[in-house]
């Protein structure tokens, strides 16, 4: 990176190359592997023009604001980071389908009852779901660990609750018995939201909030 910063043209060089890597990351998540069927991949996104740009380098210089995904900010670091949007619950809908694929599992569905207006989850159609919702939590860690590692010097988390008393208490509930939440209580969040609140709450800071709240856990003690 840093030959390629130092050459001429080099912001706009490693931009691009950043691009090609996401293009790169796209195909290979549509399950292709093969250079020739990419290159290609790359030439139709260049022949049908709207989806395919070059990169435009905005230097550190210009003191501009970004914003973009969390996919979008993958291998860039940036000196100020504000990760807005955290509580924005996670899709569930997928889960609430008749039917259900998932690669491994197979193919699920749900019984219906037509005269008694009710349906029921099959064994396929559960196993198939909960390995689906593990698989999309797992991405949703992922691109939260990604959002926290991308600051150089402040990192800015924007907690927003309706009742924020009622978020702690809760996101409290996640440390059954022990000094950390368990994966099965991790796994039923809604959203990025309670699982930094849960990792929020034994810090010295805290203390105010979980005595105001009632929260018993033991502090984590300050570095």
């Amino acid at each position: 990176d840093n030959a390629i910063e130092g050459s001429r043209g080099g912001g706009a060089r490693e931009g691009n190359l950043r691009l090609l890597l996401k293009y790169a990351a796209d195909y290979e998540a549509g399950g292709n592997s093969e250079l020739s069927g990419f290159v290609s991949y790359i030439r139709a996104l260049a022949e049908e023009g709207s989806r395919f740009t070059a990169a435009v380098p905005v230097a550190e210089a210009e003191n501009a604001v970004r914003i973009m995904t969390v996919h979008g900010s993958k291998g860039l670091e940036f000196p100020v980071v504000a990760l807005a949007g955290a509580g924005k619950r996670f899709n569930y809908s997928d889960f609430t389908s008749l039917t259900i694929f998932h690669p491994e599992m197979g193919f699920g569905m749900q019984r219906v009852e037509r005269e008694a207006l009710r349906r029921y989850k099959t064994i396929p159609y559960a196993a198939a779901a909960s390995r689906e919702k593990r698989d999309m939590l797992s991405e949703e860690m992922r691109l939260l660990y990604v959002a926290l590692t991308r600051a150089k010097e402040r990192l800015i988390l924007c907690v927003s609750e309706k009742d924020l008393h009622g978020a702690i208490r809760q996101a409290a509930a996640l440390y059954t018995g022990g000094d950390k939440p368990t994966p099965a209580a991790a796994g039923g969040v809604s959203s990025y939201n309670r699982w930094m609140l849960a990792a929020f709450l034994r810090h010295p800071a805290m203390k105010g909030w979980r005595e105001e709240t009632g929260v018993d856990l033991p502090e984590t003690p300050a570095d």
